[in-house]
């Protein structure tokens, strides 16, 4: 009898993927460009773009292969499409795991009433450089956005308080709800501003009136942890969402810190990405929606 293979812990995979990139290649993969010509890892046969964990997670691999399609498809898709591997032998490695949340009917352990249970469910895809006979769409011209961060907030509902002040500091503050930056002329770049001023607003959207990413008092210090892996992951995602490229220079200790996190706890990384696309969606303005809650049709 043959024997079953054992299944896919598709949350390691996604976390030893993304520290296996940090120790390669001693960059953080949220400081990677995810977008080509403002095009952001999209499946090529549903047209859905990725979101969350899977635009992170694709994102880095098409600027570490240098792919310069941001399509993706599954091997299912790709024969829908009419399809083909150039050569199986040299891709059968390159496919990506994607993951995406299952709803399965379940009852509270608690209250005993029917609740839908989420359950992670995965599947792998690769990028349409690897195959023949599709047909892709135009690639539309570069994305310039000469005041983007000006415009940061200017969608954002119900924003904090917003201030400069000649200070040597950046914060959010629940309590007052407000961000406090140095004055726009102590940054030694308008980059560097950006960064700071999207990592900050990401923040804000913990706020208990919006997000309520701060109720969790179990454990402070691993609460600041997830907070900070998601403004980190959110203020990359809002600038390239807004035509700027964050920053790839950081030291080499704080990167190969965050891979050895990422490896021990998988939940953090999937989850810090998910938060992270709602805060910037939230600032932003852009349609909320569930993050990669699929059916297995839509995933394929």
């Amino acid at each position: 009898m043959k024997k079953k293979s054992a299944p896919v812990d598709w949350k390691q995979r996604v976390a030893d993927e993304v520290a296996r990139y940090i120790e390669t290649n001693d960059t953080l993969p949220w400081l990677r460009p995810w977008n080509i010509n403002g095009i952001f890892p999209t499946n090529l046969q549903t047209k859905h773009e990725y979101r969350g964990i899977n635009a992170l997670l694709l994102g880095m691999y098409m600027g570490a292969r240098s792919y310069d399609t941001p399509y993706f498809v599954t091997i299912n898709g790709m024969r829908k499409l009419g399809g083909q591997f150039k050569d199986w032998e040299a891709a059968k490695d390159q496919g990506l795991p994607i993951v995406f949340w299952k709803m399965l009917p379940g009852t509270d352990k608690v209250t005993g009433e029917p609740k839908m249970i989420p359950l992670l469910r995965g599947w792998t895809v690769w990028n349409v450089a690897h195959i023949d006979g599709l047909e892709l769409p135009p690639m539309p011209e570069p994305v310039v956005v000469a005041d983007g961060v000006e415009r940061m907030f200017d969608n954002y509902p119900n924003p904090p308080e917003f201030r400069h002040e000649p200070s040597a500091q950046a914060y959010y503050s629940p309590l007052f709800d407000r961000i406090t930056l140095p004055m726009k002329e102590q940054f030694t770049s308008e980059i560097g501003y950006a960064e700071t001023k999207a990592h900050e607003g990401v923040h804000s959207t913990g706020h208990s009136s919006r997000l309520k990413r701060f109720d969790d008092k179990s454990n402070p210090h691993e609460a600041y942890a997830r907070e900070e892996l998601v403004a980190e992951i959110g203020a990359a995602i809002m600038l390239q969402r807004l035509g700027l490229e964050p920053d790839m220079r950081r030291m080499s200790d704080y990167v190969r810190g965050w891979g050895a996190a990422i490896k021990g706890d998988p939940n953090m990384l999937i989850g810090a990405a998910n938060r992270a696309d709602k805060a910037v969606n939230m600032i932003l303005g852009i349609e909320d929606v569930q993050i990669e809650q699929a059916t297995e049709e839509v995933a394929a």
